[in-house]
């Protein structure tokens, strides 16, 4: 049951295996082992293996204090003239009940002398990492390694250089295990970004090595660059996949427009961000609005920002998120949401047109402004451009006055007898001012609530665009009409 629980013979076998085999309970077997256990790591029977023991110090003493099993086993196999080759996991298992030595199980399995000299070294990591980093490659062949320790070790007169000059593939292992930035196959040593490019591992560590190695905020072009650079053609990344990457990470940090900057290198000014924080959620919350765009903010506080290092909107919006404030929700730039909104954002022209619906009446171009760049806090141009012709239902009765579709109350068939004139009209001009348009249907026009031109103009944009084409005021045209010169058509005169 030792032997196969050790794994002494083929494999390691599980306690449920074994029971199989004795036809006993894996309980059982698990008691049975426990008490097999205590008696063979007694000292008085540990040292019945003391000649496996010798070998084993002279042999660990010699390379280092760590030695990978497979080494010790070949050197066993000379020593001990064994007739088999054991497996890795049954010489670690029977070396593991020896309290004295130290295991490493994950490939490849090593063996520790943990009081060793060179085990506890702290000298000799940071001169073997900064030895790869400065290789234009980011790579390091173990046996150039060995020649770098040594050469260390002897400039230092270490009192184990004489003794131990032999370094083990062991040791490399041991010394990258404890620095994050090293990694070692069977015969080189890398940084992380060298491995990541040699056998494809993950692209955000990846990325992320290109950022800390940087030191400084990167354009996602930049990183594009980088990590193409020695691809050959068939494997470069695209843009849209290095941004996709770059976005996922949590430890790279959108800093500003495509730029992202490793949160190792981020000091966040937390007392301006606290200020700003609460600023934030009183405006939620006095203004009882749903949400606000973090770029008005920013402009609000930029001089601050810009002193404390925060140079965007975007950094801006990073530190937020860093911050994790309980009571706003930050997930979707550049929008902070109230918790009101349980995580779900309208879109800005459907918040306009509800702010819109409830002043009630007509409402003019400077309230609906003011309430966009001040209370949402959208940038002005982004408000004119892109929100306002896209507020729903939104009438223009005249320069600078809007009103709702559902304040006069007009159905599409209530215009029907204005349409039927404006096609007898455009039948034989193929244009025509909506002003001639008014001014002829002015009765008609006056009983619906309609009460100028640019009114008219809008209704009938809201209600037959498919069939006219509207896009300059007051013009009118047959949709699709242009004169030969490919510009707009010109208006009637009347």
């Amino acid at each position: 049951m030792i032997r196969g629980r050790l794994g002494l013979d083929v494999r390691k076998l599980t306690l449920e295996e074994i029971g199989q085999i004795e036809n006993v309970t894996r309980e059982r077997i698990r008691q049975i082992e426990a008490k097999l256990m205590a008696i063979i790591e007694k000292p008085k029977m540990i040292n019945q293996l003391s000649y496996l023991w010798l070998i084993l110090d002279n042999v660990l003493q010699s390379r280092c204090g760590v030695c990978c099993v497979r080494e010790l086993a070949d050197i066993l196999i000379e020593c001990c003239s064994w007739t088999t080759n054991p497996t890795d996991e049954a010489l670690a298992a029977l070396i593991s009940v020896n309290a004295k030595y130290k295991i490493v199980w994950t490939p490849p399995i090593r063996i520790i002398m943990p009081n060793h000299l060179c085990v506890n070294c702290i000298e000799i990591g940071p001169i073997l990492t900064e030895s790869i980093v400065n290789q234009e490659s980011g790579s390091l062949f173990c046996q150039e390694a060995f020649a770098i320790m040594a050469a260390f070790c002897q400039q230092r007169n270490c009192v184990a250089i004489s003794e131990y000059l032999n370094f083990s593939k062991g040791y490399l292992y041991f010394i990258a295990d404890a620095i994050e930035e090293i990694l070692v196959d069977e015969d080189t040593l890398y940084t992380q970004y060298a491995w990541a490019q040699k056998y494809g591992g993950s692209r955000l560590m990846l990325y992320e090595t290109i950022l800390r190695s940087a030191g400084r905020p990167m354009h996602f072009t930049e990183v594009h660059a980088e990590v193409n650079k020695d691809r050959p053609n068939q494997n470069q990344l695209s843009e849209r996949s290095v941004y996709g990457n770059l976005e996922r990470s949590p430890s790279l940090i959108l800093w500003g427009p495509g730029t992202f900057f490793h949160k190792d290198f981020i000091t966040i000014p937390e007392m301006l961000i606290s200020q700003i924080e609460n600023d934030i959620i009183s405006r939620l919350y006095t203004d009882n609005i749903p949400y606000l765009s973090i770029t008005g903010i920013f402009e609000n506080y930029k001089s601050l920002l810009l002193e404390n290092n925060v140079p965007s909107a975007q950094a801006l919006y990073s530190c937020l998120r860093f911050k994790n404030n309980s009571e706003v929700i930050t997930d979707d730039y550049p929008y902070v949401l109230s918790l009101k909104s349980n995580g779900i954002r309208l879109p800005p022209p459907l918040v306009l047109e509800e702010y819109i619906l409830e002043h009630g009446g007509i409402v003019t171009l400077d309230n609906i402004r003011e309430f966009a760049t001040k209370k949402l806090c959208v940038n002005e141009e982004v408000f004119q451009v892109n929100h306002l012709p896209n507020i729903p239902n939104l009438l223009r009765v005249d320069r600078g006055q809007y009103v709702h579709l559902s304040k006069i109350a007009i159905k599409v068939e209530d215009i029907d007898p204005i349409m039927d004139h404006l096609h007898n009209i455009i039948s034989t001009s193929d244009h025509v001012s909506v002003a001639k348009l008014y001014n002829e249907k002015k009765i008609s026009c006056k009983l619906l609530g309609i009460k100028t031109p640019r009114l008219l103009f809008s209704i009938i944009q809201m209600f037959h665009s498919d069939e006219f084409d509207l896009t300059i005021y007051p013009k009118i045209c047959i949709a699709g009409h242009l004169k030969s010169n490919n510009l707009r058509c010109g208006v009637t005169s009347g």
